[in-house]
């Protein structure tokens, strides 16, 4: 397969796709080819009409949980029925998960590096301990040693 040449977008420009087969998702667009896009981060939009309140919701969700999201992610333009800019208020809360995100990420490798230095400690101080019950024992042994040389000698006077 020949690969298209297209243009790599230095800067994000976020967007908002509607996809033929009805789903809405919002994106960082990385490169756009004559036939393609690709999406960084892209997440599916879900409205939810209540009849009962007469209002409606609205959620974000991972587009695909099983895309590896530590790469773009290709959109076919063939599959796209409408692309537009995100209002102000989406724009915002796209980015305030992305920072979400990024932070739990953040947390999940602090976390895993001190569980790490917990467990080399752990494993330091298991050594300590062991040697310490080491010396105990050669202590113990030599008081055992002594008091038998003590009672021997009593017992041999």
């Amino acid at each position: 397969m020949q690969e298209e040449r297209g243009v790599s977008l230095n800067t994000k420009i976020c967007k908002i796709l509607k996809l033929s087969n009805g789903e809405t998702i919002i994106g960082n667009i990385t490169k756009e080819t004559v036939s393609y896009i690709d999406v960084n981060s892209p997440l599916k939009i879900v409205f939810m009409i209540r009849p009962d309140m007469a209002m409606m919701n609205m959620s974000v969700m991972k587009w695909d949980p099983s895309f590896d999201y530590a790469h773009s992610i290709r959109v076919y333009k063939n599959s796209i029925v409408a692309c537009a800019e995100p209002n102000e208020m989406m724009m915002k809360n796209y980015t305030e998960i992305l920072e979400q995100k990024d932070r739990k990420k953040l947390q999940m490798k602090l976390l895993k590096r001190m569980m790490q230095c917990r467990n080399s400690l752990e494993g330091q101080n298991l050594i300590l301990c062991i040697e310490r019950q080491h010396r105990n024992y050669n202590n113990m042994s030599r008081v055992c040693q002594r008091n038998k040389r003590i009672l021997w000698e009593q017992i041999t006077m």
